[in-house]
């Protein structure tokens, strides 16, 4: 009486989880992707990949605090990750927290001088705060190394 019958479904495993947020990012289920790598996270809190995903997702959502969290995590865990200082920088700014964003663009630079995206994001951050020139240095500096966002970016801000 009363006896506990065990089903056949078995549960996905993480790494099955984790590609199955990888799939929802990808067709902009960034909700449903925040939820499969926090599954993740959960049964293995120091997958650095999943935080790193996670923030992307939390970034899609304009939940910039939540990704500058998960970004802070694999950051301590991969001090040289340059795309984690990349991210969290842009975050910082959509945050309006400019001086973090230039410290961790800067960073970003430090690790990898041919970061297009993070000079771009840096001379936005600094745009804003005023420093116009050093703005424009990022920009030309993008242009040089190839980036063609960073020539309408000079053109629409009128650098000389």
């Amino acid at each position: 009486m009363g006896q506990y019958l065990a089903s056949n479904v078995t549960r996905p495993t993480p790494d099955e989880r984790y590609l199955a947020g990888e799939r929802a990012f990808r067709n902009g289920e960034h909700g449903k992707a925040v939820a499969l790598y926090t599954e993740v996270i959960i049964a293995d809190p120091q997958n650095v990949k999943a935080h790193l995903h996670r923030a992307f997702s939390h970034a899609a959502l304009k939940n910039h605090e939540c990704a500058v969290a998960d970004l802070t995590y694999v950051i301590e865990q991969r001090p040289e990750h340059v795309q984690a200082y990349t991210s969290r920088g842009s975050a910082y700014a959509e945050l309006g927290k400019y001086e973090a964003a230039i410290a961790d663009l800067g960073r970003a630079i430090e690790l990898d001088p041919h970061n297009t995206e993070a000079l771009n994001y840096r001379g936005l951050a600094r745009k804003a705060i005023g420093d116009d020139k050093g703005a424009c240095t990022d920009w030309r500096t993008s242009q040089h190394l190839g980036n063609t966002e960073a020539s309408i970016i000079l053109a629409n801000n009128r650098c000389k």
